[in-house]
């Protein structure tokens, strides 16, 4: 089923869902996004795609998409998952033409299986720029978080950051988008750390 989140003004809604090409789980699965004028209810743009594991309940190749709107309502964040986990994918959405700014990138990880956390997408207060996170289980019992920043305005990655510890680390943005707050565990010692959302460093 289609979810809607609405931009600010209400004058875009954004519409996302998942669907399958195939009929089994060898198949590619596709999360797809559509922008539509509020005020004509017509379509904006082309239906936008990107390879990925549609939304599931309870077995562990359940996935979920992540859309994020900036407070002026002109883009949006598409985040979606493989259908291995194994990477997650990212678009930047222009909500006034309903057509993708820049690339796809993409980063190692996604939802990890048992732990109940999925990738993230956090945004600064004015949606200049959006943290994207996600984590892969090592199967040595450490886990690798890793992380990009994007500016919204052209849809390019800014930075890249990444932790491996004893569990995933939490990475926070903070409000004006300039530092990232990274808390990881090993051996039973909480670490905290501060990073340049611009460089990675």
């Amino acid at each position: 089923m289609a979810r809607a989140q609405f931009s600010a003004d209400g004058s875009r809604a954004v519409l996302t869902s998942q669907g399958i090409d195939g009929s089994s789980q060898t198949d590619v699965f596709r999360a797809g996004l559509v922008v539509v004028n509020m005020t004509t209810g017509a379509q904006v743009g082309s239906v936008i795609q990107t390879s990925g594991w549609p939304s599931g309940s309870g077995d562990s190749k359940s996935s979920y998409d992540r859309l994020v709107l900036n407070p002026a309502g002109t883009r949006a964040v598409l985040v979606a998952q493989a259908a291995d986990q194994s990477t997650t994918r990212v678009m930047v959405i222009d909500l006034t033409t309903g057509t993708q700014v820049g690339s796809t990138l993409s980063l190692d990880g996604g939802w990890v299986a048992g732990s109940g956390l999925v990738s993230t997408a956090q945004s600064s207060s004015d949606g200049a720029r959006v943290l994207i996170v996600a984590n892969t289980d090592n199967g040595d019992g450490q886990f690798t978080t890793s992380a990009l920043v994007i500016d919204t305005a052209t849809g390019t990655q800014v930075s890249a950051l990444g932790s491996t510890a004893d569990q995933p680390a939490g990475m926070q943005l903070n409000s004006d988008g300039t530092r990232v707050v990274v808390t990881s565990v090993t051996a039973g010692v909480t670490t905290v750390s501060v990073r340049d959302a611009l460089t990675g460093a």
